[in-house]
């Protein structure tokens, strides 16, 4: 069974139907996995169809990609030799960070959202995990034991949001708490010899985020394809902004750390009132614009 999971001979295997095309396809899949990319569906979903589901997308992907990378320095197990990697990566092997990642994700999303996103869900986790396997990047058994953990965290995610007496906490606590614990969390690993893990500092600004916008800001479904495109529009680039020095900052952990929770109280809290203000405004605007062309 080893010589399946832990060998080269199922990338080779895949390999031999090997093409650019097939290599574009699964580069731009393997893509869909990342963990930058997966924030920024979280955080959409968050601003345009649902806050707590968005919140909790979030909470699973930066739990899980905590997890992954204490286990990888824990088990320390190598990645397939060079000679069948078709792209460049870094770090140990298992479990694979993609698969994982993804599998939290797309799990929390399955379970709160249905319809679309069940058969998208079906879909996902297992096509990132080949994509993984066939650039040569990840053994069998790295995509496996991914896929299992992080529908395990998808799943605490979930438990735990429906079982923990949140709702019946004093409101300094729920502050104290979410704040608290991820920072702890980090302590306590670099006490015990891990880098700083720095999305626990994202995940500290998102769990204080929300609870700053659910209690000040208010942030409402979208009820019009203005307000919709007002989101994207102001939102993506200060999105892909803060994400771009988010990732500049890698070689400066402790700095990453405290601006990674910036990131997180920007786009759950930040962004959000930025919206409830503008949009008014922007809708009036539109409002007269037509008017005026009608009267013409």
């Amino acid at each position: 069974m080893s010589d399946f999971l832990f060998s080269d001979g199922p990338i080779q295997t895949l390999q031999k139907y090997a093409s650019p095309l097939l290599d574009a396809f699964f580069w731009a899949v393997t893509n869909t996995g990342s963990a930058l990319l997966l924030f920024v569906l979280a955080v959409l979903v968050y601003w345009l169809l649902d806050k707590r589901t968005g919140l909790l997308l979030a909470v699973a992907l930066l739990i899980s990609s905590a997890v992954n990378g204490v286990l990888k320095r824990f088990f320390g197990m190598p990645r397939p030799p060079e000679a069948v990697q078709k792209i460049v990566a870094e770090g140990n092997g298992f479990p694979s960070g993609h698969a994982q990642q993804s599998s939290s994700l797309w799990s929390v999303a399955a379970f709160r959202l249905r319809k679309m996103w069940i058969p998208l869900a079906i879909v996902a986790i297992p096509l990132i995990s080949l994509s993984r396997v066939y650039l040569g990047v990840h053994f069998v058994g790295d995509v496996l034991g991914g896929v299992a953990i992080g529908i395990a965290i998808g799943a605490l995610t979930l438990l735990a949001a429906k079982t923990l007496p949140w709702s019946r906490l004093p409101e300094a606590a729920k502050f104290a708490l979410a704040g608290v614990i991820p920072c702890a969390a980090a302590g306590v690993l670099a006490v015990l010899g891990e880098p700083v893990v720095t999305s626990l500092g994202r995940l500290s600004g998102v769990a204080v985020g929300f609870l700053i916008e659910e209690k000040w800001v208010r942030l409402a479904v979208p009820a019009r394809r203005s307000s919709l495109v007002l989101r994207v529009a102001i939102g993506g680039p200060a999105l892909a902004g803060l994400l771009t020095a988010a990732a500049r900052l890698r070689d400066l952990p402790v700095i990453a750390f405290g601006f990674e929770a910036l990131v997180g109280l920007a786009v759950m809290a930040g962004l959000p009132w930025v919206f409830v203000r503008l949009e008014p405004l922007a809708f009036s605007a539109w409002r007269r614009i037509f008017s005026r062309e009608g009267s013409v």
